[in-house]
């Protein structure tokens, strides 16, 4: 059930109502927090299309989210400005008097640590949830480990098609994975997604904020 003392946070590669937190967590009395981070978006180098794309699937799902009825706490590049994603969701963590998080664990081992991090400092309870996006857990996946000195990653990859039965014939053999071309008549199925919403006013708005990035970089 939802609660006023807590919040949910949606990381941007996180976008789906099937998000575990959000599955536990239904939009009566459930705030959700996402936040624009520029300090993300230059960890690794990334172009800025990818960047425009990714804030504005963020967007797109907070919309949903509002739409769904849920209460909405969502931080652009502009109001972050130099603030990292975690002083952020602390800063607002703070503004709502809220003392408990609930979110899906980060895909990154540096921001999860950053959120436990933040818990400890801050004194929040923080749940971090099995994402289900996977198709194995990180407990899965340590239970197999276990069980090997040295892990390649080919023999991972057998153990999940045999247990998925993803490329794998009828009588259990590992089917041979090459490089197979679509066929003509499915290439001409496949057409380019268009979107109501043009990403020309996000680029721009990148651009705007360019010095924001380079000073990010700077430090």
């Amino acid at each position: 059930m939802g609660s006023d003392t807590k919040a949910v946070v949606v990381l941007g590669d996180q976008l789906d109502m099937n998000n575990p937190a959000l599955r536990l967590n239904p939009p009566e009395n459930t705030h959700i927090i996402m936040v624009e981070s520029a300090m993300e978006s230059t960890v690794v180098w990334v172009h800025k299309v990818r960047i425009a794309l990714f804030l504005s699937a963020m967007r797109h799902f907070a919309d949903e989210l509002r739409h769904a009825g849920y209460t909405v706490h969502y931080r652009t590049l502009a109001d972050t400005g130099r603030r990292s994603l975690v002083q952020e969701v602390a800063a607002l963590c703070k503004q709502h008097g809220y003392t408990s998080i609930d979110m899906a664990e980060p895909g990154e081992w540096r921001l999860e640590q950053d959120f436990i991090t933040l818990a400890k400092s801050d004194n929040l309870k923080l749940r971090l949830l099995e994402d289900s996006h996977y198709l194995c857990s990180r407990a899965e996946f340590a239970k197999w480990a276990s069980g090997y000195k040295q892990m390649r990653m080919e023999y991972f990859y057998r153990e999940m098609r045999k247990r998925t039965g993803v490329l794998m014939e009828a009588n259990g053999i590992l089917t041979r994975t090459i490089a197979v071309p679509f066929p003509r008549q499915v290439q001409a199925t496949l057409r380019p997604l268009h979107f109501s919403n043009p990403m020309k006013s996000l680029r721009q708005y990148l651009q705007r904020l360019k010095r924001v990035f380079l000073i990010t970089q700077a430090h």
